[in-house]
């Protein structure tokens, strides 16, 4: 039981320690980036009334969170959904050959009915 639990536990300790660091060199490098090419912006730029430097920090700011909430929460769930229907396909070849056949038919129609019912909701 506490072999079961260790390697329950170090791949997800593996698993946010790497996202950690991902997460992080992204966000360092969209900010430095961004960073860099407000500095080349004209004066005018800053002088609009939509331009203002407070509303151009904030998006700064927002754009950078949005990137390492995507890196965060978004990627690991599409990842861990993909190696569950990879491996559910794997389970059913290795039960029956028509079943497998079945299921790499049937995939792909619910992955894209997701992804449909995903765009009248709004979700992308």
């Amino acid at each position: 039981m506490i072999g079961l639990a260790f390697f329950t536990f170090l791949p997800y300790f593996v698993q946010i320690n790497l996202l950690s660091k991902i997460e992080n060199e992204i966000a360092f490098n969209l900010k430095n980036h961004l960073f860099d090419k407000i500095l080349n912006f004209e004066v005018k730029f800053f002088e609009a009334k939509h331009n203002e430097s407070g509303g151009v920090a904030s998006k700064f700011g927002n754009d950078a969170r949005e990137a390492s909430t995507l890196i965060s929460t978004y990627i690991p769930v599409v990842l861990s959904n993909f190696c569950i229907a990879v491996g559910a396909v794997v389970i059913c070849f290795s039960y029956d050959w028509r079943f497998g056949f079945l299921s790499l038919i049937v995939t792909p129609l619910i992955a894209l009915s997701f992804y449909i019912a995903m765009l009248f909701i709004g979700g992308y």
